[in-house]
């Protein structure tokens, strides 16, 4: 749509400047051509020809708009993009890899540094101690992966199994965590109509949200990442 407005524009600009050139080329001739009444034929003529010549301008300016305009980039999906460094299919950034895409739902909007280690520290409402963070949201909303970094392993460990437990105590909109099978260090919980699981990789420690319908999917593909 962006694309599309940015030729109309293009091309109306470009017809409001040929416009009083063309009415004053027709008014020019008219006028000298009216006043032979045998030629009165000839100025109809000449009065078609420039209105296909205009119709043909509009054409070719609005291909020409079209094809200079670029498909444009939707404003969302670029929302908070800069840093992100990688390949196609993974964005690699401090120590943890954001795929760019999760469930077949495209990723719509990062955050990194100080803003997203403010929104982890939120969510857990402790004061862990973190490195740095990221946040990725997908689709509609699909799924979200805030994913925080540590000194090290055993402190990215240890923080997962205090989360387990604060949950577990009953004091979070969360039910009581359960191991995911295969999986360990996986735990996995139901609240807010989302699935949730969280986990410790390395010295990072990961915390995935979402709808119940991919779950499964979600998550074999952030652990495969």
């Amino acid at each position: 749509m962006h694309r599309a407005n940015v030729a109309i524009f293009l091309t109306v600009v470009g017809v409001i400047g040929i416009a009083p050139l063309l009415l004053g080329a027709v008014y020019v001739a008219r006028r000298r051509l009216e006043r032979d009444p045998e030629r009165e034929r000839m100025s109809r003529s000449f009065v078609a020809i420039v209105g296909v010549i205009t119709t043909v301008l509009l054409v070719v300016g609005g291909v020409v708009a079209w094809t200079f305009s670029g498909p444009g980039a939707s404003p969302s999906s670029m929302e908070g993009m800069t840093g992100m460094t990688g390949t196609p299919a993974l964005a690699s950034v401090g120590g943890g890899s954001i795929p760019m895409e999760l469930a077949d739902q495209p990723l719509t909007s990062y955050v990194d540094g100080p803003e997203a280690i403010a929104d982890v520290t939120r969510l857990h409402g402790s004061t862990f101690i973190m490195t740095e963070a990221e946040i990725a949201t997908y689709g509609d909303g699909l799924a979200t992966i805030w994913r925080s970094g540590t000194p090290d392993a055993a402190t990215a460990a240890a923080q997962v199994e205090r989360m387990r437990e604060r949950i577990a105590g009953g004091d979070s909109p969360f039910d009581a965590p359960r191991r995911v099978r295969d999986e360990p260090g996986v735990y996995a919980t139901f609240g807010m109509g989302q699935e949730h699981f969280f986990f410790a990789r390395g010295a990072s420690v990961w915390w995935v949200a979402v709808d119940p319908s991919v779950a499964g999917r979600a998550l074999s593909e952030v652990l495969g990442a």
